[in-house]
């Protein structure tokens, strides 16, 4: 046994180094399937191993199996969430998806096991074919080195003559018969594994079908609870309050007015209607952003804030709205309106403009209008009066959608004179205040002189002493020229008993001013002083005197000119145009 160890060793070192002959053991055919062999096994071997690393669970049971997925861990942490949190949107859409999640990890587990049992398995039994094949491998090595060894024996006594030479060759034939049969064998299991390759074909397309019915489980279970989530959401209000659109803020909430202005202007009514710089001087930016915060998260208390915070609050949530409150839609209409330079046709334009608003908007415009109209009337402890208004809160109510700084320089003198319009005459354009709480009654004060007046003229502060509180005579053909001039008009003036508190004589007189004559000539210019400003003309006694009446309850509507009746435009305009220009320095 020894002596035939050590002569293999001998033949094997003796082909290492190509001193003896070494016989093929394959021919070029089985040389081939050898190699495509080594190929498959190769291949098998790394799709099990990632296969085994793609499954997340293992258990020899369903139940075993789920409650090792992530998915499992996830949807019972979620359901355990909702289930100690009170009813809010956050909880039903934790339970929504909690469920979803044990769903899909109850689908995972049946793929998971299917993929172990269908595909994994039955790639290790191919792969245990390959053990036969490595075995005749083996069988076929060794009976070729006993073939050379027999062979070399019998070559060397055959050149010494050795009677033993026969007794070798029979030997030999004997070598040279068993490594045929060994070839035979290990050809025949190639051959055999071969044929398992359209078997682990079908395999690879079984696991893409289990792959997708999988996939379309778990996005079955996706599509169904989607719809639930987006029902939540949308019905939910619980959503921030800045940056979110002001039409879905209404809708969510079921207000009329946005919840931030509306917190925001009556807590300015109650302690912001006298506090000085108001809107002009900058919050603190800390307390700004806790406010806003509170605000988005529904918990706001305006009340524990300064009022300049509180008009900071306002005035950067105008600012952050996606679409601004006089919409981007509109934005070249308001800026054409305003760029108009006379002033009656400008006041017209904008009020059509207005009119143009989606009712939302135009009525948080009305609320926010008229509490800056209010807050004008306490400019004496503010120092905010309607320009100084408008200068601040023009850029936030309009602005470009794609704005450059070239186009913000140019365009905010005008949407300061927009403000301006809106703040100065609210009942113009918006008709009647809103309704407030009791405590939150409208300012008995003076107000600012409006910057034009009923008249032609510029308007001016009235003393006492100029006041006659006394009736001024009617006449009937006025009476009916002033009919007769305001049919097929909305609003005449926007200018009302609150805004503009004149005394009775004063109107009288500048009614009487715009009376034709009787042969309808016109109205002759009155003198102008030294000063440019027109001459007071000396008051006239009526024809009787009667006793002081307060004015009449409505707002007084303004006598047109002869030749303003001439000049229709085409649609009933709400506003008629004055010869009167505005005071560009003042407005802007």
């Amino acid at each position: 046994m020894a002596a035939k160890h050590f002569n293999r060793f001998k033949q094997l070192a003796g082909e290492k180094l190509s001193v003896r002959e070494k016989s093929d053991r394959l021919t070029s055919s089985l040389s081939e399937a050898e190699k495509k062999v080594e190929e498959i096994r190769s291949s098998c071997q790394s799709v099990i191993k990632r296969l085994h690393a793609c499954n997340q669970g293992s258990g020899s049971t369903f139940e075993k199996h789920q409650k090792k997925l992530p998915h499992y861990a996830l949807g019972v942490s979620m359901m355990e969430s909702a289930t100690s949190m009170e009813a809010s949107v956050l909880s039903n859409i934790l339970k929504e998806v909690g469920q979803a999640q044990l769903d899909i990890s109850s689908h995972l587990t049946e793929y998971e096991m299917a993929m172990e049992n269908d595909i994994i398995q039955n790639i290790n039994s191919i792969l245990e074919e390959c053990k036969k094949v490595d075995k005749a491998k083996k069988k076929l090595s060794s009976a070729r080195l006993d073939m050379d060894g027999t062979r070399n024996r019998y070559q060397s006594i055959q050149d010494k003559f050795s009677p033993r030479a026969e007794t070798v060759k029979s030997e030999l034939d004997q070598a040279i018969s068993h490594f045929e049969q060994c070839q035979d064998t290990y050809a025949t299991e190639l051959f055999s594994f071969l044929s398992k390759e359209r078997e682990l074909a079908d395999l690879m397309h079984k696991m893409t079908v289990l792959q997708i019915t999988h996939l379309k489980e778990k996005l079955n279970v996706l599509d169904e609870i989607l719809p639930r989530l987006n029902k939540t959401l949308d019905v939910s209000a619980e959503r921030p309050a800045f940056g979110f659109c002001l039409l879905d803020h209404l809708k969510l909430t079921e207000r009329t007015i946005s919840y931030v202005i509306e917190e925001c202007c009556l807590e300015l009514r109650r302690r912001g209607m006298k506090m000085e710089g108001i809107f002009r001087l900058a919050a603190s930016a800390a307390k700004l952003k806790l406010l806003k915060n509170a605000f988005d998260a529904a918990s706001a208390d305006v009340s524990t804030h300064d009022p300049h915070t509180v008009a900071g609050a306002l005035k950067q949530y105008l600012r952050e709205l996606p679409d601004p409150i006089l919409t981007h839609e509109l934005h070249a209409d308001w800026v054409a309106a305003a760029g108009v330079a006379n002033e009656g046709e400008r006041m017209q334009q904008l009020w059509s403009v207005t009119q143009n608003l989606a009712p939302e908007n135009r009525e948080n415009l009305r609320y926010l209008m008229w509490f800056l109209h209010d807050l004008s009337k306490y400019h004496e402890h503010t120092k905010m009066n309607v320009n100084n208004i408008a200068i601040v809160i023009g850029p936030n109510l309009l602005w470009s959608k794609n704005e450059t700084m070239q186009g913000l320089v140019g365009e905010t003198a005008l949407y300061t004179r927009i403000a301006d319009c809106f703040v100065r005459h609210p009942s113009y354009f918006f008709g009647d205040p809103p309704a407030l709480p009791d405590d939150l009654a409208s300012p008995d004060v003076k107000e600012e002189p409006p910057l034009f007046s009923p008249t032609n003229e510029p308007s001016t502060p009235v003393s006492n002493e100029d006041c006659d509180f006394e009736q001024a005579p009617t006449d009937p053909g006025d009476l009916e020229q002033q009919d007769t001039s305001s049919l097929n008009k909305p609003h005449a003036l926007p200018i009302t008993t609150e805004e503009r508190p004149t005394p009775p004589a004063r109107r009288n007189r500048s009614i009487k001013r715009q009376q034709p004559q009787p042969d309808a000539s016109p109205i002759p210019s009155s003198p102008k002083t030294p000063t440019g400003r027109p001459s007071r003309p000396a008051p006239q006694p009526p024809p009787s005197r009667s006793k002081a009446r307060p004015p009449p309850p409505s707002p007084p509507r303004e006598k047109s000119s002869p030749a303003l009746l001439k000049e229709k435009p085409s649609p009933p305009p709400p506003f008629k145009p004055k010869d009167s220009s505005v005071d560009e320095e003042t407005v802007l």
